[in-house]
């Protein structure tokens, strides 16, 4: 499939684009809804009834009653009132063909909508979200369905992300993929991009591909996309390391052998460094926000 990408006006490859809704709830909060999160999916909130607040490190904003709160992935703090209901929507969104990136403010507010609202309530009304919620399940992808079942699902839920993501490119928050003007620079991201992450980053040899130094990488990287290729694969195996202790169904020796370490002991000083905590506080931590 080959659209035009919404900033840049040029059409874009998005064959491999995937959008799937990873965690739904509806009611209020579990757990302890207040607390600093690391989020590697956008997430939309419906505020039924209450207000919610995010703080990130650009921006400060609260949803109320009826308006919808917005978060692209990334670190915020988050508050949320005991006595609030609300929807609250986990969206996976990805595309390596050309690796697209979300673009814009890290949290917004969207006031009610009476379209999204409508759409909220058709993929609420199908037959895989009736099994959700008689199954008492968070997970879509952990519920068994036929494939009628499954498709309507999904065309509901593409529908309403499409709403969605109108809504956030009206207001300068896109999915889009960045313009690099060096060949090998985007052949270099390519590549990293699908890359396993269980194997090491060999920087030089990365570099030498493109008959260029690591060095000489490094600069063209951080010219273009503001970070070095090792940096980029660094944010590439945090992004995992927390999504994989965010789903709490791998232990954590397990964790650290996806994300490319030998040794445990160095995977938890390597988490702690850039997380401020271990990967079981992590872990633990998530478990406590249950409808974040």
């Amino acid at each position: 499939m080959q659209s035009t990408d919404a900033n840049s006006g040029k059409a874009a490859l998005w064959k491999s684009l995937r959008i799937s809704l990873f965690r739904f709830s509806d009611g209020p909060p579990a757990g302890i809804p207040t607390g600093r999160f690391l989020a590697t999916r956008v997430t939309a909130w419906k505020i039924k009834n209450g207000s919610a607040s995010v703080r990130t490190r650009n921006c400060a904003i609260t949803a109320r009653t009826g308006q919808w709160l917005v978060c692209l992935p990334g670190d915020r703090y988050q508050k949320i009132e005991r006595s609030t209901c609300y929807v609250s929507m986990h969206f996976e969104v990805d595309n390596l063909d050309n690796a697209a990136e979300w673009t814009g403010h890290p949290a917004l507010v969207i006031d009610d909508t009476p379209s999204l609202n409508r759409l909220l309530r058709q993929l609420q009304q199908t037959a895989l979200m009736r099994h959700l919620r008689e199954s008492g399940l968070m997970h879509p992808e952990e519920v068994p369905s036929t494939l009628a079942e499954s498709l309507e699902f999904q065309s509901r839920l593409l529908v309403l992300f499409r709403e969605l993501s109108l809504e956030l490119d009206c207001r300068g928050v896109s999915f889009h993929s960045p313009v690099i003007h060096d060949a090998r620079l985007r052949h270099s991201r390519q590549e990293l991009l699908q890359m396993d992450l269980s194997k090491p980053f060999a920087r030089r040899h990365h570099a030498a591909q493109y008959g260029l130094s690591a060095g000489q990488l490094d600069r063209l990287w951080r010219k273009e996309l503001g970070v070095t290729a090792q940096g980029h694969y660094h944010q590439r195996r945090l992004a995992l390391a927390c999504s994989l202790l965010e789903r709490g169904d791998r232990q954590i020796k397990e964790i650290a052998h996806l994300t490319g370490f030998r040794y445990f002991s160095r995977f938890c000083i390597w988490f702690h460094r850039r997380m401020g905590e271990s990967p079981s506080a992590f872990r633990h931590r998530q478990k406590t926000l249950q409808h974040y």
